[in-house]
């Protein structure tokens, strides 16, 4: 938002795209949720804009916060993802499921009501 109100909010897309869509480059619908932090020149068009935030933007910064937070265990991403099971995984186990009950599950409101 700070780019736009700036006038450089453009995001980088395909040369095909941004011609097919001229205003998409500076529309805010097509910036990306997870820029990155740093503008650069788009390597067709040369125009400034960003670029979405690089895969391991997101490692470097679990490692960090996980550090922080005293955690011995080795966690990546993918752990978080198997920490908090969902009704999706829950709903695909049906019938087979081992009886194991989600951390999650166990958590209550102020008020002794379950959050799930």
């Amino acid at each position: 938002m700070k780019d736009i109100a700036e006038g450089s909010g453009m995001t980088s897309l395909p040369p095909s795209l941004a011609r097919k869509y001229p205003n998409a480059v500076k529309e805010f619908k097509w910036l990306y949720l997870f820029p990155s932090t740093m503008r650069c020149k788009h390597p067709y068009d040369g125009y400034c804009c960003r670029h979405h935030l690089h895969g391991s933007a997101l490692a470097i910064a679990l490692k960090l916060a996980v550090r922080k937070s005293g955690v011995t265990k080795h966690v990546t991403a993918h752990t978080i993802r198997h920490s908090s099971a969902t009704q999706i995984y829950t709903h695909v186990i049906g019938q087979h499921s081992s009886g194991a009950i989600s951390p999650f599950n166990e958590l209550m409101c102020a008020d002794d009501r379950p959050l799930f």
